[in-house]
Parts: C-alpha cells; sequence; structure tokens
C-alpha cells in the first residue's frame, strides 16, 4: 500500500470515530490545553478542505 492511500485510509477511519460527536463532546478541551476538541480536529481536517495557496493566502492577509 502506498503511503498516500494508507493516509486516506487513516482518515476515513478517523472520519467514522468522529462523525457522531454532539456540540458538547467538540467543545470539550483536548489534551492540549488551548485548543478543543473541534480545534484538534479542524486542524487534522483542513488540509482536505482548504488547497495549500489558499491556506497561505488566508496566512498572509491575516498577518498584516
Amino acid at each position: 500500500m502506498d503511503i498516500f492511500a494508507a493516509i486516506a485510509d487513516e482518515r476515513r477511519h478517523l472520519a467514522d470515530q468522529l462523525a457522531d460527536l454532539t456540540p458538547e463532546q467538540q467543545s470539550t478541551q483536548s489534551l492540549c490545553v488551548a485548543w478543543t476538541v473541534h480545534d484538534v480536529l479542524a486542524h487534522l481536517t483542513m488540509p482536505l478542505d482548504v488547497s495549500m495557496p489558499r491556506f497561505a493566502l488566508a496566512l498572509i492577509h491575516r498577518c498584516k
């Protein structure tokens, strides 16, 4: 199995595990004190939703 297929399988497995979280569960503090479970999920799925150029432009715009 190539690495990209393995990564895709892991992401699908994670999505299946987390699909039924309630809003209360998502707002729970994660093991990283500064982040909620929702923040962690957003961090993990961001590359699937936002292209790298779009992300870079948003970062540049935010840092102005």
